[in-house]
């Protein structure tokens, strides 16, 4: 795998996300989204990335820019709707 190719580093971004490895994950995730904008489930992993490091605003902007991208996606709206309700709780 060439190390700059976009689908290793989501991968990469992926398997550590799943390894609950979270500060590894950000800057990969946000290596992503900064080569590919469009992509909506790129901010979605990193707005779980984010809501991991207990980063919950900028996980909420995150899953938001998912939703933007990709409205017909449920799980986007899902984790949106549960970050913004324990935002509230707070």
């Amino acid at each position: 795998l060439r190390p700059n190719h976009f689908m290793a580093s989501y991968r990469k971004g992926a398997v550590l996300l799943k390894m609950k490895q979270y500060k590894l994950a950000l800057p990969v995730l946000e290596a992503v989204v900064a080569e590919k904008p469009e992509d909506a489930r790129a901010y979605y992993l990193l707005g779980l990335a984010y809501d991991g490091d207990e980063q919950l605003e900028k996980g909420i902007e995150a899953m938001q820019k998912a939703v933007d991208l990709d409205p017909e996606e449920i799980k986007y709206h899902q984790h949106l709707g549960f970050m913004n309700v324990r935002k509230d709780d707070h």
